[in-house]
């Protein structure tokens, strides 16, 4: 296998209170595609879609130039709002990413989703639904699914954690 058939994919969650300078994304961006086959999938949370127009700007060029993905961060949005609240978090985050691109994204990334939010990004935007957890993570957060799914898997339309 040639370097032009391996590839990694890297999401790198953008939060508004971290993200300061475009210089530092621009370094990250850098450092990220000096390494052939290397696809990003850059993810904003609604508040960075919302108030970084810069940010927002600097994402599509690299959609543009490396054709990385930008889709959007949703988990703030599952604890905040209820089921009208995250619609319409959908509905901005998925407007403000089409305007931008041409399209909207076909995927999404969030800790956890309802079931209700899954179904209306698949049926009104067409993202296809599927479950996925970091098995281990306890060197990164102290965070452990032990016990849990091992593996992605289709969630019930009854709950997202239920295969």
């Amino acid at each position: 296998m040639d370097n032009k058939e391996k590839f990694c994919i890297i999401t790198v969650t953008l939060r508004k209170d971290k993200w300061n300078s475009i210089t530092d994304l621009k370094e990250i961006c850098k450092k990220l595609h000096k390494h052939p086959g290397v696809k990003v999938s850059w993810m904003p949370d609604i508040d960075c879609l919302r108030t970084r127009e810069d940010l927002i700007k600097e994402l599509m060029s690299y959609h543009d130039k490396y054709d990385d993905e930008v889709t959007i961060d949703l988990a703030a949005s599952t604890i905040l709002y209820n089921k009208q609240g995250i619609r319409k978090v959908i509905d901005e985050g998925m407007s403000k990413l089409k305007n931008g691109l041409g399209s909207c994204p076909r995927a999404v990334g969030a800790a956890h989703l309802t079931t209700d939010a899954l179904y209306y990004l698949n049926r009104k935007y067409g993202v296809e639904i599927a479950e996925a957890f970091l098995w281990e993570q306890m060197g990164v957060d102290g965070y452990s699914t032990d016990g849990g799914i091992n593996g992605p898997y289709y969630p019930s339309r009854h709950h997202t954690l239920v295969p």
